[in-house]
């Protein structure tokens, strides 16, 4: 499978890798991404989250690469791969360096996508790399050690010409030995270009969660619990039934999903009522290839998932260690 998409494309695209490193109350996360404005000039970034904190760097294309064949790509002096990190990197008021290896690394079973990731011309397309990986090593954040040996790992990958306009993220890994993994996403998908496509249209028209004419939501979520992969999907029949800015329920057949996010970790347990710019940190978005938007992420806050199968649970977890990030136009229904 190609790993990399970005090497002929001519104007308006964007590729970006999450890395998200958990360990104890520490949670880093870079996010290395290739970008082609609507001009054709190439450029490339690298963002770092440091629990609270961001910082970012633009590079030249030439001080990019990335391999077609397996996941691999340096940026600067900075290295990311299946296979871990090695990171030098320094903005104003952050300095990041050290080494973290990844073992028994756990990539879904088949592309979350499902087969709209064979539809041309969408707007962003979705992978996950690993759902849950170990770490080893430490990094060196502003002076202080950080040791990973332990922790917790997580990539997945985005590719296209934007950001969705309106959407909801989630991604949280808990029971460090037993490695569980979840991921989130709701969003609005624009129709333009692939509606009359025989699978795209299909799947939308059979979904029945069109939204607006020219538009529909999309739905993919996955989790990995005790080596299980469990998946709800658009293309698999799941229908968002509650979606009002604190909880959001999906159904599927026999599988129901309700998730329940909170304010940032630590604080008291008020929802988070819908607030597109309260709390949370800004990153750097793409628009047509360039980061030229804000999104507000929160890298750590408190969720609770539920997800029942005929009525029986199948898993019910709280945890302070949640990732989210919620973009508004409106409810997505």
């Amino acid at each position: 499978m190609k790993q990399f998409h970005g090497r002929n494309k001519k104007s308006s695209y964007f590729e970006g890798w999450y890395l998200k490193h958990q360990s104890g109350e520490d949670t880093v996360c870079f996010i290395p991404a290739f970008h082609v404005d609507e001009r054709g000039e190439r450029s490339a970034s690298l963002q770092v989250i440091v629990n609270e904190k961001t910082g970012f760097m633009e590079y030249p294309a030439s001080r990019f690469y990335a391999s077609e064949s397996g996941f691999y790509c340096h940026i600067g002096n900075s290295r990311f791969s299946i296979n871990g990190i090695e990171v030098d990197f320094e903005c104003e008021g952050m300095r990041v360096k050290g080494k973290i290896e990844y073992s028994q690394v756990k990539p879904p079973k088949k592309d979350i996508m499902g087969p709209f990731a064979a539809v041309p011309f969408m707007q962003c397309y979705h992978g996950i790399l690993s759902m849950s990986h170990e770490l080893k090593g430490e990094l060196d954040i502003n002076g202080r050690t950080v040791n990973f040996d332990g922790g917790r790992g997580y990539i997945e990958k985005d590719r296209g010409t934007s950001f969705p306009s309106a959407y909801t993220w989630l991604q949280c890994s808990w029971g460090e030995r037993a490695g569980h993994s979840l991921m989130l996403a709701v969003a609005e998908i624009p129709l333009p270009g692939f509606a009359g496509h025989p699978v795209a249209g299909r799947l939308c028209k059979d979904s029945q969660i069109t939204k607006s004419p020219g538009t529909f939501t999309g739905i993919i979520f996955s989790a990995l619990i005790g080596g299980e992969e469990y998946r709800i999907a658009t293309y698999k029949g799941a229908r968002i039934i509650k979606n009002d800015g604190n909880e959001i329920w999906i159904r599927q057949k026999d599988l129901l999903l309700k998730v329940r996010m909170y304010e940032t970790s630590g604080q008291s347990s008020k929802e988070t009522a819908g607030r597109e710019k309260g709390g949370g940190i800004a990153l750097r978005a793409p628009r047509w290839g360039r980061m030229s938007q804000f999104i507000m992420e929160r890298p750590r806050c408190r969720v609770r998932c539920r997800l029942t199968s005929n009525g029986k649970p199948v898993f019910d977890m709280t945890s302070e260690k949640a990732s989210a990030e919620r973009r508004e136009r409106g409810n997505l229904r």
